[in-house]
Formats: C-alpha cells, sequence, structure tokens
C-alpha cells in the first residue's frame, strides 16, 4: 500500500525561507533610500518656502525673523501660525512635514539669517539636516 503523504518537505521549507530573505534584504534598504529622498525633497521645499517668507517679512517690516518651528511640539512655534490666533504672526508660514523637522532661524550679522532644519526622533526623517542651502544626511 503506497501512503500518500501532504505536506512540505524540511527543504521546501528551507528555500522558501532563503527567497523570503533575500527579498527582505533587497527590499529594505531600497524603502529606507526612498524614505531618505522623500525626506531630503520635503525639507528642502520647506527651506525654500519659508526663505521666501522670511525674504517678505524683511521687505514688509525691514526685518528678518527669529524663531523656532519643533516638530515635538509644533503648538508652541514662534514661526508659524498653527494656533490661527495671530493668523499673520509671525511669518504665515506652516510647514507641510506632518512635524517631522525642527526649523530654528537665527538672526546673523553677516549673513541676513541662519536657517538650520533637523530631524525630529521617530519621525523617519531624523538624520536628516538642512542649513540655509542645502540638506544633506548625518
Amino acid at each position: 500500500m503506497i501512503q500518500n503523504s501532504k505536506g512540505f518537505t524540511l527543504v521546501e521549507l528551507m528555500i522558501v525561507v532563503a527567497i523570503i530573505g533575500i527579498m527582505y534584504m533587497i527590499a529594505i534598504p531600497s524603502y529606507e533610500s526612498y524614505v531618505e529622498t522623500s525626506c531630503m525633497s520635503t525639507a528642502s521645499m520647506n527651506l525654500q518656502t519659508l526663505r521666501t517668507h522670511e525674504e517678505a517679512a524683511n521687505i514688509e517690516y525691514g526685518a528678518y525673523t527669529a524663531g523656532i518651528h519643533d516638530g515635538a511640539d509644533p503648538g508652541s512655534s514662534t514661526l508659524s501660525n498653527m494656533d490661527q490666533v495671530n493668523p499673520m504672526a509671525p511669518l504665515f508660514w506652516n510647514p507641510d512635514d506632518n512635524n517631522q523637522f525642527r526649523y530654528v532661524v537665527e538672526i546673523g550679522a553677516v549673513v541676513g539669517y541662519t536657517v538650520t532644519v533637523t530631524g525630529v526622533d521617530g519621525g523617519g526623517c531624523d538624520n536628516i539636516q538642512c542649513d540655509r542651502n542645502e540638506c544633506m544626511r548625518l
């Protein structure tokens, strides 16, 4: 009498696990690269928008605006109008980044102002930093 066995052999299961492992090793670096590119693009776009608002404030009021917008605590921002209490204070600028970054604007003597953008921990973009000119990976 011949037994009709059903199921998978150990070798077949090991091959499937190996294939899944190889796919995982290829997919994770690609995903991390995608997230990093997205973070750099978002930070650069918000940095350019902030620059535009700073230049407009300088033209209208004769001075740049210093302040901080912290993605970890966006309600305490001194740069954006998140609370809508005073919609024109101070820059009428809201970052479009799901609170993944911390923006610091400092007024300088030589350069009109300096903007530093750093990622907020846990936001997926915590290894990105921008200055007034460019964004880079830390």
